[in-house]
């Protein structure tokens, strides 16, 4: 992602209100100043010429009576050569101690005069103008009794649309300070309306006021208006048609009290804007400044609506003072958009996001956060507002289909501290289809967060994969098994190294299992030869573990020979075969035999060539003669031949036993 490029530039007086020309031609008006009074600062219009990306011209000026409020919001109409600039600025003291106050006010912008010079750049050949068309009072009068502290707080008008039928705009306005708050909804077509474009009035519920308004088409003259106080949000739906009448707007969410045990404090709402007809967007402060938040209300035709996404801004966000959006171009197929986000926080910083909108599901993705914009300002924001964004013109099929030209997406915010700043976003195509949509351009630093993330959690895997295998690896060792479960999907070298890995803890138990060995070896060398034509001691248990530790060394030698080819005619043999004496009590009988005879005989078969229901019957007599422990390792059990006494091994028992 490009960073994103600003300019900068300072003017006379602190400003308060913002707004761009509603079909991008590269203008944006600001408006504030002192106030009435005489503190040397006065109030004025500006028309500000943004087309540049490295600069901010001043195209034209007015300056307004210091015996009157500075100017509070402002909002633009399109003009044929220019602007029509919807203002709000109070009366002067005396008008308002008399019970008039004739707030709304309209002035005519006149774009400057330009030409193509001789190298291809523009020129001025005539200057832009401000001219004061007229002043109405659209608001009640308010009772003689009152202070008259009302003033027009917010001005908003319906999104412009380029279509060749036109954009029928409708308006509204709230107050601030006023005894009874009231809302105004009006005929935007026309420059300076009167009480006859008034087309509905709505009034906050008693003892609040509408802190922010917003207004969405919806149909043909048909559009949704939603306003919020500090702990509730209110619809209403109306039509392009001057009615005055006076109307309830739908109550359709209400910030929740707070659990017993919690502060009961709720957070306020600060603003809100249309997502889609379907979708607002809150933004609101928590409580004691201690963060804001971003949350989509889904809307429904009837009944209450419902809080389905929830973002909490950085914390470095303490409070908010400002939002707003921009819808960007849609799919020309599905429909689905993006939307740009922007907060103004009173830290001085702007947080973007952006959400997307799925019309045929009708429902939105979650947040993304974008890029976030410190020191912006030396003092205060008092306005931010993004740039409109409509679809490039696509060229016709006779013409030659060149390379679009690059899109860009203004954010303008204005400052107590007499500063204007544009920040300039690059978009880009979502395809090369010359009618795509457009987006922002991906975030890098959040596509490395993301790769990072991933990279991380793919390692701890591995490293617990690895482990996992070599605690599997040394329990099949410690079972006299042979570990099969490799990770196969490693080259064979790797694989190999993997295998020598030990699980925590597996060195030490080696080296405790070493020493008991190396013990065991020792106590056998104690031991006394046994004869092997002597019978069996009386006592079965322990005889077969006695007769294998006496023995090891010649089965050690015998498993050599057979390993290396070299006969050693003296290697002994342990073979267990049935006791089938009546009298005898023992179920198994262990007899040290000829390894070599025991082997050629066929009659001795050692613990693996067993089948599956032979073991079971000799672990059976094992367990019964106390010779072997249900769950114990096999590994004695693989040093021994098993025979049957009907058999050929029983012959050679017999005969060692008998001397012959």
């Amino acid at each position: 992602m490009p960073a994103p490029s600003f300019t900068k530039t300072t003017l006379s007086y602190p400003l308060y209100a913002a707004d761009f020309d509603p079909y991008g031609r590269g203008y944006l008006v600001v408006a504030g100043g002192g106030g009435e009074g005489r503190s040397g600062v006065g109030n004025k219009i500006t028309l500000l010429d943004v087309s540049s990306r490295t600069e901010i011209k001043s195209a034209a000026e007015i300056e307004l009576s210091r015996d009157e409020d500075s100017v509070t919001s402002l909002a633009t109409l399109a003009a044929k050569d220019g602007l029509v600039v919807q203002a709000g600025i109070n009366s002067s003291e005396k008008q308002l101690q008399a019970g008039k106050n004739e707030h709304f006010r309209s002035f005519l912008v006149s774009y400057p005069l330009k030409t193509k010079g001789s190298q291809g750049s523009e020129e001025k050949i005539q200057d832009g103008t401000i001219e004061f068309l007229g002043k109405t009072q659209l608001f009640a009068s308010p009772p003689k009794s009152s202070k008259n502290e009302t003033y027009q707080r917010v001005i908003r008008l319906s999104p412009a649309h380029l279509r060749t039928s036109g954009s029928k705009r409708i308006g509204g306005i709230c107050t601030g300070l006023a005894d009874k708050a009231e809302i105004v909804l009006f005929d935007a077509t026309v420059s300076s309306p009167s009480s006859r474009e008034v087309i509905q009035r709505l009034y906050p519920p008693e003892g609040e006021e509408a802190a922010d308004l917003d207004i969405i088409e919806t149909g043909q003259d048909e559009f949704a208006v939603a306003y919020c106080t500090d702990y509730s949000i209110h619809i209403t739906r109306v039509q392009r048609k001057a009615g005055g009448k006076n109307a309830e707007a739908r109550r359709v969410y209400e910030t929740p009290y707070p659990d017993v045990f919690e502060s009961k404090k709720r957070s306020k709402f600060r603003a809100v804007r249309f997502l889609s007809p379907d979708h607002l967007l809150l933004l609101s402060n928590l409580d004691k400044k201690t963060g804001a938040e971003l949350s989509v209300l889904r809307l429904y035709p009837e009944g209450p609506c419902q809080i389905t996404l929830r973002k909490r801004l950085g914390s470095h966000v303490k409070a908010a003072v400002g939002l707003d959006v921009c819808p960007l171009d849609p799919d020309s197929r599905t429909g689905v958009r993006q939307i740009a986000i922007a907060v103004a926080g009173q830290d001085i910083s702007i947080s973007v996001l952006t959400i997307d909108h799925y019309p045929s599901s009708s429902t939105v993705s979650k947040f993304k956060k974008y890029i976030t914009l410190r020191d912006v300002h030396p003092l205060q924001m008092t306005r931010i507002v993004w740039s409109p964004f409509h679809r490039p013109i696509t060229p016709s099929t006779s013409e030659i289909r060149r390379k679009p030209s690059p899109q860009y997406l203004r954010l303008a915010s204005v400052s107590m501290g007499n500063t204007v700043v544009i920040d300039t976003f690059s978009l880009d195509p979502i395809d090369k289809n010359p009618d795509t949509r457009h987006t922002l351009s991906p975030n890098v630093s959040e596509h490395l967060h993301t790769a990072a993330t991933v990279f991380v959690a793919a390692f701890v895997l591995l490293v617990c994969a690895l482990l996992f295998q070599s605690y599997q690896d040394a329990l099949a060792l410690e079972r006299g098994d042979t570990p099969s479960t490799r990770l196969n999907i490693l080259p064979p070298s790797i694989r190999t190294a993997l295998g020598g890995l030990k699980a925590p803890g597996e060195r030490v138990l080696e080296a405790r299992r070493a020493d008991r060995v190396r013990e065991a070896l020792e106590n056998a060398e104690h031991f006394v030869d046994v004869d092997v034509h002597a019978p069996p001691v009386a006592k079965v248990s322990h005889s077969l573990r006695d007769l294998v530790r006496h023995h090891m060394p010649h089965l050690h030698a015998h498993h050599k020979e057979r390993r290396e080819g070299t006969p050693q005619s003296d290697a002994k043999a342990v073979v267990l075969v049935p006791d089938e004496d009546p009298a005898s009590e023992r179920e198994v009988r262990p007899e040290v035999v000829d390894a070599e005879q025991a082997v050629k005989s066929g009659g001795a078969r050692k613990w693996e060539e067993l089948e599956k229901h032979e073991r079971e019957v000799w672990r059976g007599r094992l367990v019964r003669a106390g010779e072997w422990v249900e769950g114990e390792m096999e590994t004695v059990l693989k040093s021994i031949f098993f025979g049957e006494v009907g058999g050929a091994i029983g012959g050679v028992v017999g005969e060692m036993l008998g001397g012959g």
